[in-house]
């Protein structure tokens, strides 16, 4: 099974009347849950039946938007 859990936090400041700013944190597995994947199938290998890779952990994103 797959789980993740994504959130974004954003704040908007005005600089001045015409000038906007927002600052933005994107937040990609958030709770950093271990997704496993390519469990292998192959009887006669050592690792028969265990997951020998996994999805990417928590990833965070930070971004700016300046608008006029």
């Amino acid at each position: 099974m797959f789980f993740q859990t994504d959130a974004s936090l954003f704040k908007d400041t005005a600089i001045s009347e015409r000038v906007k700013l927002q600052i933005r944190f994107d937040f990609f597995n958030l709770f950093n849950r271990e997704n496993l994947y390519n469990v292998d199938s192959n009887l006669s290998s050592g690792t028969f039946g265990k997951a020998t890779s996994q999805y990417n952990p928590r990833w965070i994103q930070l971004g700016a938007n300046l608008t006029f």
